[in-house]
């Protein structure tokens, strides 16, 4: 979601970089991730988002649980895209994050 994001607004994800960052970038507690995440969170209390909590895969392969987003209603069948999986056809390795 997050990568997705960026691509579609990247103006808007560059100046939540220059805010809060991205662990790409180094260490820290809060990042423009944790700002999505929360904002997806709030969304999906209010409004038709939901997720599904999977594996960290990739560069997030740290986390033990990320959040996969998706709007209501949600297919009865359904691929879930880790960025492992999307990484690559997007041209990027796995295990590298691009600050778009």
């Amino acid at each position: 979601m997050e990568y997705r994001y960026g691509v579609a607004h990247p103006e808007t994800y560059a100046l939540m970089l220059d805010r809060w960052g991205h662990v790409a970038q180094s260490p820290r507690k809060y990042t423009v991730t944790s700002f999505i995440g929360v904002t997806l969170g709030h969304l999906s209390r209010a409004t038709n988002v939901t997720h599904q909590s999977g594996p960290g895969t990739g560069f997030f392969f740290f986390n033990s649980r990320v959040g996969y987003w998706m709007l209501e209603p949600v297919a009865e069948e359904m691929t879930v895209v880790s960025w492992e999986l999307l990484a690559v056809p997007e041209g990027y390795a796995p295990d590298q994050w691009p600050l778009v």
